[in-house]
């Protein structure tokens, strides 16, 4: 580089660094301009550098972790170490560049030389004679800490909006708070809020997949717990059981640079000592080794609120299209700022966070030829489908179709109305409001009588659509293996056959008391609706009467790996003789006797590889809800009372509000917990429309 082109590029973006080391008792100070001056190295008086830096150093954490503010006792230690290292020719210097540089502002970048020295609180040192000019929310100098490294740097052209992804495995819903604050960005197009990682579904498989599979990521937020493990800097993660599994940070940056994600410039580790230095490195500092360009980590634990005022302003900051042009070192002095000036009493953990950054230049993101689009004018696209439901149905894995649908409430509905009805008629008992359904079909059965009961449901349902859209989209999809619907119209069968008419396709139901017997019913391949049946029982008495050939073709059908096996555990209508035979499952008796354990309805050779295939391999849940005790107890029943197979999705309409409970497990098998979204029915049609499902091995 020619000595003028230096010049002109040092004058764009003006910087001074210090060195600080430490040279047996004393502390030494040395630096270097972006103006290529180096002022001569100074000292600290010997007790000014030791228990003064302890002193203040153990102040300001405490006050922090009492979540008060910087007393004047602070501010006074404050004053006398910032005009300790800013003295003499150092201070000249400064003053030269603050002078020379066209917008006034200065990168200060501090390279530390021991732990205790990173692990001190250089953001917190004050100007003399002034009581809230402190480094860490200056308007013309910004601190940074730097590294040595010799990974080269390099500017991210940015031309919508900066993509950032929360990872919170500590709860599902910490990330809400901060999408609610940052909403106003991400509508006007600054900010795109990508599907965060959280609660249960945040393992480090599925993270990993992420960072692999996520088209365009600029930001990776986690907020959580990190510790300093036998000189180990590690976040904490969740194993697919819920488990905790603590990560090596440098496994993570190892991970980040042999996928060589070049957009993603930065990461907030928004979790307890994810600044603190081990004896070799902090996880900042290791992050920064293998190529992020910058890294926001705590050096102490900070009230939820703090952090979450200091990420949003932080963002709005970084994000804006007219305020910090991308510049990651103003935009945290900007978020001190607003802590330092909050009505909350804990001023002193604005200086809790601090700033990586590994080159000179604190510039992440070149807006020059972005072109934003806010979310209310812009033209409306439908979601892409989220990367647990991509990965899911990629693979080989087990549909659970609930009954609980919004298009069929009006239906239930009137059909509840007309049982209450007949019921006050016969001047029957008081009924209590919102009675579940199973519970009032019980007490009419009981009442009336069962066979006036399935009369009223036959002739409410027997017109309901034996089509749906979202069942017709997901029946492209649906492979081999072994699935469950509880839906009392064969839909599914139907839309089976149209979808993949060169499939086999069997369907299972129970026939006789406590599932002792099961009807199959099968079409093979290009049969339309020609439906064959048989029914089967557990233990088949001597000299059964059974047609050898058609109890051989049953037995193909029944074969997982190349059919598609469905079990109607609740009984319904079926595809080959609809309104006939058995009819569904509608009261808390049928629930409690009628329902079956597969094991108790075949014989061994036939239930042990459907078993298999449900118990282990993922389960895709839809139409189901927690809240629901005959689909807890089915649950329970299918995985024999233990947790559902790992990476298993629940799907909830939106509005449901039982992702939480779905996450930490509540009335499930084992109490583990499974993932869980929130989908409308017109995203997931859409997207399931305009892919091909992938070929079944």
């Amino acid at each position: 580089m020619y000595p003028r082109e230096g010049m002109a590029r040092a004058e764009r973006n003006p910087w001074l660094e210090l060195t600080i080391s430490r040279v047996g008792a004393e502390m030494r100070i040395s630096a270097r301009s972006s103006r290529e001056e180096n002022p001569p190295p100074h000292t600290l008086d010997p007790a000014l550098s030791t228990g003064l830096l302890q002193q203040f150093a153990t102040n300001l954490q405490r006050a922090v972790e009492d979540a008060g503010p910087i007393e004047q006792g602070l501010l006074h230690q404050s004053h006398a170490l910032h005009e300790a290292i800013f003295q003499g020719e150092l201070q000249k210097t400064l003053a030269r560049l603050l002078e020379a540089a066209e917008d006034r502002k200065v990168l200060l970048r501090f390279m530390l030389h021991d732990s205790e020295l990173k692990g001190f609180p250089w953001e917190a040192l004050c100007e003399p004679r002034t009581s809230r000019h402190f480094l860490g929310n200056s308007p013309t100098l910004f601190p940074v800490r730097g590294i040595h490294t010799g990974e080269p740097w390099q500017p991210r052209e940015v031309r919508k909006g900066v993509s950032l992804m929360v990872v919170a495995p500590s709860d599902l819903t910490m990330h809400e708070p901060l999408r609610l604050k940052l909403q106003e960005s991400i509508e006007a197009g600054e900010l795109t809020w990508l599907e965060p990682i959280a609660g249960i579904g945040a393992d480090k498989e599925y993270f990993f997949e992420r960072l692999r599979d996520e088209p365009e990521l600029h930001i990776l937020h986690f907020i959580g717990h990190g510790r300093v493990h036998q000189d180990t800097p590690q976040l904490r993660f969740v194993d697919p059981d819920g488990q905790e599994h603590w990560l090596d940070v440098e496994l993570l940056a190892q991970e980040i640079k042999q996928l060589d994600r070049k957009d993603l410039r930065l990461i907030v580790l928004e979790a307890c000592r994810g600044a603190e230095p081990g004896p070799l490195a902090s996880a900042a500092e290791l992050l920064l080794r293998y190529g992020v360009e910058a890294v926001i980590a705590y050096l102490w634990p900070v009230d939820a609120d703090v952090a979450r005022l200091c990420s949003t302003a932080f963002y709005k900051g970084l994000t804006s299209a007219t305020k910090q042009q991308g510049d990651v070192a103003q935009s945290l002095n900007v978020a001190r700022r607003m802590v330092l000036s909050s009505k909350s009493s804990s001023s002193a953990a604005a200086f809790s966070p601090v700033l990586y950054l590994r080159g000179s230049n604190p510039v992440l993101f070149n807006f020059k030829r972005r072109k934003l689009a806010p979310a209310l004018t812009a033209p409306k696209e439908q979601p892409a489908l989220p990367p647990a439901l991509q990965w899911l149905l990629r693979q080989r894995f087990s549909l659970v179709l609930g009954d609980r649908w919004r298009n069929e409430r009006p239906l239930l509905e009137q059909f509840r109305e007309r049982l209450q009805q007949r019921l006050r008629e016969d001047g029957q008992e008081h009924l209590p409001e919102g009675l579940p359904i199973s519970a009032l079909t019980q007490r009419y059965a009981l009442r009336i009588n069962k066979s006036a009961l399935e009369v009223v449901f036959r002739d409410l349902f027997e017109n309901l659509a034996r089509h749906s859209p979202l069942v017709e989209a997901l029946a492209r999809w649906l492979a081999p293996g072994f699935h469950i619907t509880l839906l009392r119209l064969p839909v599914l069968e139907f839309a089976l056959a149209r979808q993949q008419p060169g499939r086999t396709i069997c369907t299972l139901q129970p026939s006789g008391p406590e599932g002792s017997r099961i009807r199959v019913m099968w079409r093979t391949a290009h049969q339309g609706d020609n439906w064959k049946s048989l029914q089967l029982q557990a233990r088949p008495e001597p000299g059964s009467p059974l047609e050898d050939s058609l109890v051989q073709e049953m037995t193909q059908a029944l074969n997982p790996r190349q059919s598609i096996v469905l079990a109607r555990p609740y009984r319904g209508y079926p595809p080959s003789h609809p309104f006939e035979l058995e009819e569904p499952f509608l009261t808390e008796d049928d629930y409690l006797q009628g329902a079956w354990r597969l094991e108790n309805g075949l014989p061994p050779d036939l239930a042990t590889p459907l078993l298999a295939a449900v118990r282990n391999q993922p389960a895709l849940l839809m139409g189901m809800s927690i809240l629901t005790w005959h689909h807890r107890m089915l649950l329970h029943r299918l995985f024999d009372g233990k947790k559902l197979p790992d990476r298993s999705l629940v799907l909830l309409e939106p509005g449901e509000k039982e992702q939480v409970l779905w996450e930490r497990g509540d009335g499930l098998p084992s109490k583990q917990g499974v993932r869980a979204l929130e989908l409308g029915d017109a995203a997931l049609i859409a997207q399931l429309e305009a892919h091909a499902p992938p070929e079944v091995p």
